[in-house]
């Protein structure tokens, strides 16, 4: 967020230094066209009606005349003075008394316009040249210069020098236009993204949080699997293997004595007898062992054949399994994994705690979504949150928990059903 909001800021300082900027020039290029369209106003009005002959021929009454006029219609706080030039560059009237009579080269745009009449010129004023040297007392000056005309069609210039007070304060006028319209659109835009950048940055915090709670709750998942297999190969399978290595060890014993009775070869062919059936039990334990680590028939068979040896090992305790597994086609692979590792726990919880005499595991599928219940007539146990069947779970123990993380990967729901003496009825429902 600190981040966001520092590179939000720094966009925002970055947009408002452009829009002044712009606004500076756009202000700038209007208040110089205002000084030239002044200029003209004032060359067509004023200027134009009262250029006569005798101004231009030097005539002491003509231009002090022209001088009133000029001092009271167009000298002002922005108009600070008027030249007028003819083609060879005097000055045949001035505001300042002491340019009149003098001659200074034209530059190549002043003489353009003498020669073709054109359009009015605005640029800066450079106080450095000699015909401006009486000039440099109001600060910057804009010149604008436009063609005018004598009455015996002599082509002059007329030239007024005006202040950027008038630039400045249309600078002014444009930047408080649309400078707080611009920074304070960004300003805003800045104040709505801040909510939604600090509510993405919640939930990316949230999926995080909840990707390393499944990321523990699968570490804790593999440690509680590995101590479970341990456990089951040391106190089942190792010490079956183990008495019968024992056994098999004290029958070849007897085998190399040469003074064997009928009783020890009876003996001997029992112990042999015993040990192979300890052999075949250890066989089949390490396989049902491999069939929940990994059932090869569930990618290969499918989800029905995968259940049907997963419920195998119910059978050899001598419970009654009804199995009803026509809906467990054509699922996906991810649906099919989660059931199975549904039906699994359960058949691992019936064969440890529910001393059950019957098991029925059904899968059902509709339109929309898959079922998977699993139900024995078993002693059950009390519930205290239905909503919640995880809160049942014993401590140290995370089968149900796990259950509920692994159907929530593929938006699935797991609930229990169960009461002391009553059975449990276990069911998992994934939306399709």
């Amino acid at each position: 967020m600190t981040r966001f909001i520092a590179a939000g800021v720094v966009a925002l300082l970055l947009v408002s230094a452009g829009v002044w900027f712009a606004a500076s020039r756009a202000a700038e290029r209007e208040a110089i066209e205002d000084a030239r369209q002044r200029t003209i106003t004032l060359a067509a009005a004023l200027v134009q009606p009262e250029l006569t002959q005798a101004l231009i021929d030097g005539d002491a009454v003509a231009q002090a005349e022209f001088a009133a006029l000029v001092q009271e219609r167009m000298l002002s706080a922005d108009v600070v003075r008027v030249k007028i030039w003819n083609r060879d560059g005097v000055i045949v009237w001035s505001d300042e008394p002491r340019l009149i009579g003098s001659q200074y080269a034209l530059g190549d745009e002043e003489l353009e316009v003498i020669d073709t009449g054109g359009v009015a010129v605005a640029e800066a004023s450079d106080l450095e040249r000699p015909e401006n040297r009486f000039d440099g007392g109001s600060g910057p000056l804009l010149e604008v210069y436009l063609p005018v005309w004598t009455p015996a069609g002599e082509t002059l210039l007329f030239e007024t020098y005006q202040t950027r007070t008038a630039v400045d304060a249309r600078q002014g006028d444009v930047l408080g236009e649309f400078a707080p319209i611009t920074i304070g659109g960004m300003v805003l835009l800045l104040l709505v993204l801040v909510p939604v950048a600090w509510s993405l940055a919640r939930s990316l915090d949230r999926a995080r949080a909840e990707r390393m709670r499944l990321l523990q709750h699968a570490l804790d998942a593999s440690t509680t699997e590995r101590r479970r297999i341990a456990a089951h190969l040391h106190d089942g399978i190792v010490q079956s293997l183990a008495g019968s290595s024992y056994a098999l060890s004290g029958v070849a014993d007897k085998l190399r004595s040469e003074q064997l009775t009928s009783a020890d070869q009876s003996w001997a062919a029992s112990t042999v007898r015993n040990a192979a059936t300890e052999l075949r039990q250890g066989v089949r334990g390490l396989r049902s062992l491999l069939v929940e680590i990994y059932p090869p028939g569930l990618r290969r068979a499918g989800l029905a054949a995968a259940l049907s040896d997963l419920t195998a090992q119910l059978a050899s305790r001598e419970i009654d399994v009804e199995l009803d597994v026509d809906g467990a086609a054509n699922l996906p692979e991810d649906v099919e994994t989660a059931l199975f590792r549904v039906a699994q726990e359960s058949v691992r919880n019936i064969v440890k705690h529910a001393e059950a005499t019957r098991v029925r595991v059904a899968i059902v599928q509709s339109a929309d979504a898959v079922t998977l219940t699993v139900a024995d007539d078993g002693k059950g146990f009390a519930l205290e949150d239905p909503a919640h069947p995880s809160a049942a779970t014993p401590a140290g123990h995370l089968g149900l928990a796990l259950l509920e993380d692994s159907l929530a990967e593929v938006r699935g729901t797991l609930s229990v059903r169960t009461a002391p003496h009553e059975g449990t009825e276990l069911t998992a429902r994934i939306p399709l």
